[in-house]
Order: C-alpha cells, then structure tokens, then sequence
C-alpha cells in the first residue's frame, strides 16, 4: 500500500510477456495483411458486397484466431486468459 492507502500491484502481476505481445501483433498483423493481398491480387474491388463480407470474415477476426493460436502456442487456457467466459 502506498501513502494514501491505495493497493499497488506487485512486480509480477504487471509484468507483460514481451514474447506472447510479440507474437500476437505478428499473427494478427500477418492474418490481415495476407487476407489484404489476396484481396488484391484476386482483383476484387474495395467496396462491394463481396469485398465488405471478405474483410469482415478475414480482418475482424484475425486478432481472436491470434489470440486463441498464441495461447495454443504457449500453453496457456484459452478460455481464462483471452476473456471468453462468462462472469
């Protein structure tokens, strides 16, 4: 506690594990702009129907599948630690 009274959080709660950081932005990254090339290269216009559900299914969805593959890579439950429970 400090001065005022106020819990402060130890050295190891906020520690962030540069690693998992790391390769979650490169996963979701690499998903997104991968979906972004093979939109272009296939030559689908931006801003059609067929261009909104592509981006929709690839881009939003890319930092879950990241998420979900880096908890997978490291071991870690996928429910607890990316959020997707209930409570």
């Amino acid at each position: 506690m400090n001065s005022r009274g106020i819990a402060e959080p130890s050295s190891s709660d906020s520690a962030v594990n540069t690693r998992k950081v790391s390769a979650f932005l490169v996963l979701a990254f690499g998903i997104s702009w991968t979906a972004a090339a093979m939109l272009y290269i296939s030559g689908i216009e931006y801003g059609g129907i067929t261009s909104t559900v592509l981006v929709v299914v690839f881009f939003m969805w890319a930092p879950a599948i990241a998420a979900i593959g880096v908890q997978l890579r490291y071991g870690d439950p996928i429910r607890r630690d990316t959020g997707f429970v209930r409570g």
